[in-house]
């Protein structure tokens, strides 16, 4: 019997997966993510979501070795670490762009993608295990992308978001700094051009997030990033 297109995304991973000759399988993922079909959309996002947790665990997108240019071998690895790069970015983008379209299957994925690469990039980004660091790089792009979709955004998104990461104090806290960077931003836009920049709708859904949550009166102390599951981690993945 032929190979389907489901068929094939998981050959596809397979194959990335044992060895680095075959990223340029990475691009065939990625293609499929424009598939007119929703179900090979969604295994392609599943498929590339594995695989670059796979890279990230195993330091593919961090330099280890010495620079040194004469050497193929380094020239070689640092022409796959920036390609790799460059896809993640693709899918990145990509997710974002389901989190501002109108499939609430898309958005909750999406958001389960994109909050489990804020908290893989945290651990990867810390020098010292037993450091907490916040990874407010992705973050600020996916609460953006929130906002964009107000008006769009599903019910089971919008509770997937505020019931699964808003328990948490840092996300709490760099919720609230992106926000506050985010209207700011509106509120000189508006300036310029003599308008609102900021919809209705997008101004309730920033105050359907402020009042999700209870602000901490006590000791700050649940995080999504920096707990003992974390160090431990990056204790694991640092003796390799």
């Amino acid at each position: 019997p032929s190979s389907t297109p489901l068929d094939h995304i998981q050959s596809l991973g397979k194959i990335v997966k044992e060895s680095l000759k075959n990223l340029n399988s990475l691009t065939e993922l990625l293609e499929y993510l424009e598939h007119d079909q929703s179900e090979v959309r969604f295994a392609s996002m599943m498929s590339l979501h594995r695989l670059f947790l796979f890279f990230l665990n195993n330091n593919r997108f961090r330099q280890t070795e010495v620079i040194e240019p004469k050497k193929r071998k380094t020239v070689a690895a640092l022409k796959v670490r920036a390609w790799l790069k460059e896809s993640y970015g693709s899918f990145v983008k990509t997710l974002l762009s389901f989190l501002e379209g109108d499939v609430a299957l898309f958005q909750v994925a999406a958001i389960k993608i994109l909050m489990s690469f804020v908290r893989k990039l945290s651990i990867y980004r810390v020098e010292e295990p037993s450091e907490a660091y916040f990874a407010n790089i992705l973050f600020p792009r996916i609460v953006s992308s929130l906002l964009a979709n107000a008006s769009g955004l599903s019910e089971e998104a919008l509770g997937l978001f505020t019931s699964r990461y808003l328990v948490y104090d840092d996300v709490r806290y760099f919720l609230l700094k992106n926000l506050k960077t985010w209207l700011e931003q509106k509120r000189e836009l508006s300036v310029k051009k003599g308008s609102d920049a900021i919809s209705s709708e997008s101004q309730e859904l920033v105050f359907l997030l402020l009042h999700s949550f209870k602000f901490p009166t006590g000791k700050i102390s649940s995080f999504f990033v920096g707990g003992e599951k974390d160090i431990q981690q990056k204790n694991s993945r640092q003796c390799r």
